[in-house]
């Protein structure tokens, strides 16, 4: 499937901070490019190609040794966080010119390893994602991932029309009477946002646990930004009928979508819980855990399945894509045209 290249010049999370421990080396594809991820011990944070200039052998099945720096298993060069080899112990022990690896820019940002694949002229900050600052008041929840064997292209898709919730996750994430909602788009710049907005309806059993829990009817709202290339933020609230949202609670979850290869992609996601329903710990506790179950249940076992086995039907017939367009795919079309744009300009 390539209809739709990626963008090179952006930050996309590579793992989850919890995961690198520090001293290990750590295997990693973006992009297509393999890479090799690392925290000395003092915890700086370090990313290279993972390709040993002299036989192409892999530097992930190296090791970690003196002064930050990875040597290869194969004849044993050693190079430091840079990528400059600094260590040849054959011979008279000259070093090459062309004995460097590539090193890639890595920030931590949000518990979790971002690294930036473009040219390092080029960089900007690390994206802000407000309701994952620390301070905000909101309930966190632990950054979590799902490794998935599905092009991201349809994980974004995917995102921005939440016009399948009511079939894919009915009784979950929706439910029939949400059926004939419109999507909304509105853009500003290169970021799209769609918003679907659902009064006096039934509430499914995510909307209905972060609120009263009781099975009366709700005024709810779906808010879906995209940011270019694969940053996806979900504004989900819920109030009582004809109530302001500020009565109401709501949860705010980052999915942050990075390319592995063309027919593979990580899926990063976190969230941040707002407006809490006074409840005793024992039942918040109880609430966190069948929300985080559902949670589960939509991504792994529900839309996983569906990607995985659309991407089957594309491969099928070839990997051409060209889907006959409902009204409901106004962000699909959107956000794709954006993205064809960003990466015509990365390489004019």
């Amino acid at each position: 499937m390539n209809d739709l290249a990626w963008l090179k010049n952006a930050w996309y999370v590579a793992m989850l901070s919890a995961d690198l421990e520090a001293g290990k080396i750590y295997k990693r594809t973006i992009l297509n490019e393999g890479m090799v991820i690392y925290r000395t011990d003092h915890g700086h944070l370090v990313a290279l190609e993972d390709k040993c200039p002299h036989r192409y052998a892999p530097l992930s099945m190296g090791k970690l040794c003196g002064d930050n720096r990875i040597a290869c298993a194969y004849h044993g060069l050693q190079f430091d966080a840079t990528g400059a080899c600094v260590y040849n112990p054959h011979g008279n022990g000259r070093i090459p010119p062309a004995a460097k690896v590539k090193s890639y820019l890595v920030e931590e940002k949000y518990g979790m390893i971002w690294v930036w694949m473009g040219d390092a002229d080029n960089v900007t900050e690390t994206p802000t994602i407000d309701f994952l600052e620390p301070g905000t008041g909101y309930k966190l929840n632990k950054p979590a991932y799902l490794h998935m064997a599905t092009p991201w292209q349809l994980i974004i898709d995917n995102l921005v029309d939440l016009s399948h919730v009511s079939f894919l996750h009915d009784g979950l994430l929706g439910g029939a009477d949400m059926i004939g909602t419109r999507n909304q788009l509105v853009q500003s710049g290169n970021t799209i946002t769609v918003s679907r907005t659902m009064p006096n309806v039934r509430p499914p059993e995510y909307s209905d646990l972060i609120f009263h829990a009781d099975g009366r009817p709700v005024d709810k709202q779906h808010v879906v930004k995209w940011i270019a290339p694969s940053i996806i933020l979900l504004d989900i609230n819920v109030t009582s009928p004809g109530a302001s949202r500020d009565e109401g609670t709501g949860v705010h979850a980052a999915h942050l979508i990075t390319p592995e290869t063309e027919a593979t992609s990580f899926y990063h996601f976190a969230a941040a819980r707002w407006g809490l329903i006074e409840r005793s710990p024992q039942e918040e506790e109880e609430i966190e855990a069948r929300l985080a179950a559902a949670r589960r249940k939509a991504f792994a076992e529900q839309d996983e399945p569906m990607m995985r086995a659309q991407y089957e039907v594309i491969k099928r017939y070839g990997g051409e894509f060209k889907p006959a367009m409902l009204d409901i795919d106004v962000g699909v079309v959107r956000w794709r045209r954006i993205l064809a744009d960003l990466v015509a300009k990365e390489l004019a």
